[in-house]
């Protein structure tokens, strides 16, 4: 700034001896001219600007030395151009500096210093022109020297009062930062409070929700009575809706505050789809839903991206999908295409819902949106769920559309870029409808010679644990405190430890440290297990680099627990289960034998599966299966070579064969449906025969089976 400043003085000096040699005011010979007019102002400048150089480097700091070195080059010029010449404007130029510096630099001192220099050189200009001028000039140097000494006045008010409206400005602007300081401290304070207030929460309220679903998954593994089994279905129903509505907040305060990681790493497609599927098989079928998968084949098998939270978006998605339909199908559709080095995956979920409005649609995507509320007022959840697909799928770099019409359905696109890690084709699904929440239990492995502690504060969390591993004939002992757990593990060695977070007295972590610290004891080097209701995100991380083993959210499933357990035990002490031992709170299924007989290809436990284990619904899906007409209607189509028809026939017995436990029928249809989708009717036709007459050998064997059930009742 000040660099410039000189430049531009130079430039005022230049124009000033220009305008006084022309108008011949300047007495003299040549060389006094350049030297007292010219050569002196400007070595003055360079001076200061040497000067400024100087200053800088030993005082960064103290700007005001360095405007003030400015000044006295500016007063210099003030003062000789006034000894020489008295014109109104070259006056006015010259004295209007005070204004320039102040509006440039914003000093009042600075201001005050330059106007008394300025007039200090007016003065030294008459008392000059006094001694040294003509007589002639001397009757001006009275009047000259009042309006010179008027133009440096009104130059300095002018300064004060630009300075003081540009410090009112500064002072306003200061004000503003302070309130937007204070205002992001004040949002960052209540941030930290609020997610410490979810991690309580989180712990608070999952921890007796762990309590209630573990019991309730014991009543649901041992208990045959059914109508106790319905009531232990509704008890799992409502804790896992509270768990999903917890659930939900958690998410959206871990992508507020920036907590949520991505993570890329290798899936497999096929696996992913499967799983989306199965979560949403049993919520589909209770609602009387299809739940219809269609996936390109030739996509690749593995794909490198999030599989997690691609996961969150699409079971969010389905979830929303199935909630708002009352009847009719819900569809998930995979495809994917190559965009330069990368391949971008779509996932379209189509419904047959109540549609959404053109108006609710700009905003679906916002936190607490829930629309239509006179018609979905009994529909449960949070508005989060699409928040959180949409904020989910932004830090994916991917995109999410809406296509609606309301009384027709709805459909999602989600798309995003992924990295293909095995190109060759996936292949057609087989999907198997898994169901964590058929009555037929059995463990997954039997340690009978492992010994397991499990520290917990509460009887109940210990009486849940106790006996999700009871089937795996696991020998356990319990702790109620880290102190208690510290004792227990100096008496006796444990192959593997499950601890508790938030104890009293002593919480987990600490009681860790000191067992590890504690080389004497036989349990320094046991695996130890953290199980905790803290869900928030990074909280695994945290343990694992404290040296726990791994880390568990409660509630605790049980297919969870073993697999951890099973994992963390010594290998030698770890055996496949029993082939004699019965499934806890299995029934029998003799009432099926007949059926079995006519059809031993039919999968009954996976088709009691679909019906969350009652036989009842189970009977009514096989009544429904016999009495649709669609035998005829596929016969009908195939003579009359509709294939268009027969495609959507095939395609329904594919779903409902599948359904039904005739998975093999299921698989032939699926064929047929997809040769005719892809051009190829030939295959179709080929297959026909053999397709309808395995289509009425099941509907034989199921209608002999349901009248001589109705006739024997």
């Amino acid at each position: 700034m000040n660099l410039f400043i000189a430049i531009v003085v130079l430039i005022l000096e230049i124009f000033v001896n220009i305008i006084l040699i022309v108008q011949g005011t300047i007495e003299g010979g040549l060389v006094r001219q350049a030297i007292l007019y010219f050569l002196l102002p400007s070595g003055l400048n360079l001076l200061a600007v040497l000067t400024d150089h100087i200053l800088m480097k030993k005082f960064p700091k103290n700007n005001w030395l360095l405007n003030y070195t400015m000044v006295l080059t500016v007063a210099f010029m003030g003062t000789v151009v006034a000894v020489t010449h008295y014109v109104f404007s070259i006056t006015l130029t010259i004295f209007m500096m005070p204004v320039l510096i102040s509006v440039i630099f914003g000093n009042c001192r600075l201001c005050n210093v330059t106007a008394i220099m300025c007039t200090l050189g007016v003065l030294l200009a008459v008392i000059w022109r006094s001694i040294d001028g003509e007589e002639a000039s001397k009757l001006y140097v009275i009047p000259e020297m009042v309006i010179s000494l008027g133009m440096v006045l009104i130059s300095y008010v002018v300064a004060r009062i630009l300075i003081s409206m540009n410090e009112q400005q500064n002072n306003k602007l200061l004000r503003a930062i302070v309130k937007e300081k204070r205002a992001q401290e004040e949002a960052m304070a209540a941030n930290r409070a609020k997610s410490t207030f979810l991690a309580n929460m989180s712990h608070e309220i999952r921890t007796p929700i762990n309590a209630i679903l573990g019991v309730n998954e014991m009543i649901l593994r041992e208990e045959k009575d059914q109508q106790i089994h319905c009531y232990s279905e509704n008890i799992r129903s409502a804790g896992t809706s509270l768990l999903s509505i917890i659930s939900d907040v958690l998410d959206i305060s871990k992508i507020e505050s920036g907590r949520l990681e991505i993570v890329t790493n290798e899936y497999e497609l096929s696996s992913l789809v499967s799983d989306c599927c199965n979560m949403m098989a049993v919520r589909a079928r209770k609602k009387r839903l299809e739940l219809l998968v269609e996936c390109d084949s030739d996509l690749p098998k593995k794909l490198c991206g999030d599989e997690t939270h691609i996961r969150q978006v699409v079971v969010n998605l389905l979830t929303n999908a199935v909630k708002y339909t009352e009847k009719g199908s819900v569809t998930l559709k995979v495809t994917g295409r190559r965009s330069g080095e990368e391949f971008l995956l779509s996932f379209a979920v189509r419904d047959t819902g109540i549609g959404i409005s053109e108006d609710d649609q700009a905003k679906m995507f916002e936190q607490f949106q829930r629309f239509d509320m006179k018609r979905n007022r009994n529909i449960e959840g949070t508005g989060l769920g699409l928040a959180i697909v949409k904020k989910l799928t932004a830090l994916m770099n991917g995109s999410v559309t809406v296509t609606s019409t309301p009384g027709e359905g709805s459909e999602f696109t989600f798309e995003l870029p992924q990295k293909v890690s095995d190109a060759s084709p996936c292949g057609a699904l087989n999907i198997s409808y898994s169901d964590i929440d058929t009555n037929d239990y059995s463990p997954s492995f039997e340690a009978p010679d492992a010994h397991i502690l499990i520290v917990d504060d509460l009887p109940v969390n210990q009486l849940v644990i106790v006996n999700l591993l009871k089937e795996t004939l696991i020998q356990t002992d319990t702790a109620g405190s880290g102190i208690e757990c510290l004792e227990a593990a100096s008496r006796k060695h444990y192959d593997l430890i499950l601890m508790d977070h938030m104890m009293p007295e002593m919480d987990g972590v600490e009681a860790y440290r000191r067992l590890r610290a504690d080389r004497n004891s036989p349990n320094c080097d046991t695996p130890v297990i953290m199980l905790t209701a803290n869900a928030l995100a990074g909280v695994r991380e945290e343990y694992i680099g404290e040296g726990f083993a791994d880390y568990i959210s409660k509630p605790v499933r049980g297919d969870k627990l073993e697999a951890a357990v099973r994992k963390y035990l010594p290998q030698e002490l770890v055996h496949a289960p029993s082939s004699d031992r019965k499934p806890a709170g299995s029934a029998d299924n003799d009432e099926f034998a007949p059926l079995l007989q006519e059809l031993p290809e039919l999968n009954l436990p996976l088709a009691l599966s679909y019906c969350s284990g009652s036989t009842e619904l189970y009977l009514d899906m096989l009544r429904d299966y016999c009495g649709s007409g669609r035998y005829d209607e596929m016969q009908s189509a195939f003579s009359e070579k509709r294939f268009e028809d027969y495609r959507i026939c095939a395609h329904s017995l594919k779903s409902t064969s599948k359904t039904v436990g005739l998975e093999g029928l299921s698989e032939r249809a699926r064929a047929s449906e997809l040769a005719i989708r892809r051009g190829c009717p030939e295959y179709a036709v080929l297959d026909h025969d053999d397709l309808m007459r395995e289509y009425e050998t099941a509907l034989k064997a199921i209608r002999t089976f349901l009248e001589r059930r109705e006739n024997n009742a």
